[in-house]
């Protein structure tokens, strides 16, 4: 039987638009945003492994049918670069590449760059109604600022605040350049001191996880040669929740098992069996999801975890008391807080019972086997 080319993509940003799925509601939404607000700045929120990357490069393909002038930056190991460095590569790139260097200079404030940012803009003569900046892995300066200043934050790394500047000259004087960033985070999880500033000169999108159809979808449109049975597909949906990075993780590797099997279907048995080869193969992605919690989400993760193992009913009540066995120092009203976030960022169900289970079964089994010590 000759081997099929597998479709899916789970370490990386999903390119191909055979297999990208979902999220046009978000797509059509920034298009729209592009053509026609009045706003400067549009903000997409979503936690780590969700698509966020893969959905900047499907927008920055649909805004090239609208212009060529889009730009499209990952801000990822730019966290020790000086502000001056990062605007003279985003003025350059705005500009076919021409070379700026020096126009902006280490004693230059976050304002003074801004100005000479835009003037430089118009003098070039470069159409701002034309021109669009995806910045990804915006998160990334935002934890550099504050890890490294711890909050006295320097002029030569103030990016969050050269785009609030930005965005409010922009919006100010009618130049209508658009600025696109992803952060990766929930929406009601911004700090809206630092962001608040932002937050009134945007427009906003949450990514959220896959629902069913668009599962169903990718499973069965992406995959042409291998069919994935309903049952599979019901499998993976039962362990993924629609996580997409999981998602995409667990149907790689079962069309890879069915084409070395020699098989032109992917069944339950296939889809429940290579659980732990997911586990394993693709722990980085899973612990990147993981370091994004902070230390009461994890711990809470891991009473849920330890209490699901014991196939017990995961309620209030018993998370509360198996804290307290476990004297652990936690306060009823961080726990509160802390289940809050869960659900809101989907890695956590509320049954109409008011039980509590995982959304992503296999999330549960890496934390019960990796982050329990």
């Amino acid at each position: 039987m000759q081997r099929n080319q597998n479709p899916f993509v789970a370490s990386a940003e999903v390119y191909s638009d055979d297999i990208f799925f979902g999220r046009q509601d978000i797509i059509n939404q920034v298009s729209d945003f592009v053509e026609e607000s009045q706003n400067p700045l549009f903000i997409i929120t979503g936690q780590r492994r969700i698509g966020k990357t893969s959905l900047l490069k499907r927008i920055e393909n649909k805004l090239r049918k609208i212009t060529d002038n889009v730009v499209y930056f990952t801000l990822q190991g730019e966290n020790e670069s000086p502000l001056y460095e990062l605007a003279t590569t985003v003025l350059s790139a705005l500009s076919d590449y021409q070379n700026y260097e020096g126009i902006f200079d280490s004693e230059m404030n976050t304002e003074k760059i801004c100005d000479i940012f835009l003037k430089q803009l118009k003098l070039e003569q470069i159409q701002p109604e034309k021109s669009v900046l995806l910045f990804d892995e915006f998160d990334v300066l935002l934890k550099a600022e504050l890890s490294f200043f711890d909050n006295a934050i320097s002029d030569n790394h103030k990016f969050v605040d050269f785009i609030e500047i930005l965005a409010k000259k922009c919006k100010n004087q009618n130049f209508p350049l658009k600025i696109i960033i992803a952060i990766g985070r929930n929406y009601k999880e911004l700090d809206n001191k630092r962001l608040g500033q932002l937050m009134k000169y945007s427009e906003t999108a949450e990514i959220k996880y896959f629902d069913k159809e668009t599962l169903q979808n990718l499973l069965q449109i992406s995959a042409k040669d291998v069919k994935f049975e309903q049952e599979s597909i019901d499998e993976i949906w039962n362990l993924t929740g629609g996580q997409p990075f999981l998602a995409q993780s667990i149907a790689f590797v079962a069309f890879e098992t069915a084409t070395k099997q020699e098989q032109n279907f992917v069944s339950q048995k296939i889809a429940k069996g290579v659980v732990n080869i997911v586990l394993r193969r693709f722990e980085t992605g899973i612990v990147s999801v993981w370091d994004n919690f902070n230390k009461t989400d994890k711990l809470i993760l891991s009473v849920i975890s330890s209490i699901y193992e014991e196939e017990e009913t995961i309620t209030h009540e018993n998370i509360v008391n198996y804290i307290k066995q476990k004297n652990y120092s936690l306060e009823t009203s961080e726990i509160n807080l802390s289940i809050e976030r869960l659900l809101n960022n989907e890695y956590l169900i509320k049954n109409p019972d008011n039980s509590y289970q995982f959304k992503s079964v296999i999330l549960h089994k890496w934390i019960f086997k990796k982050a329990i010590q």
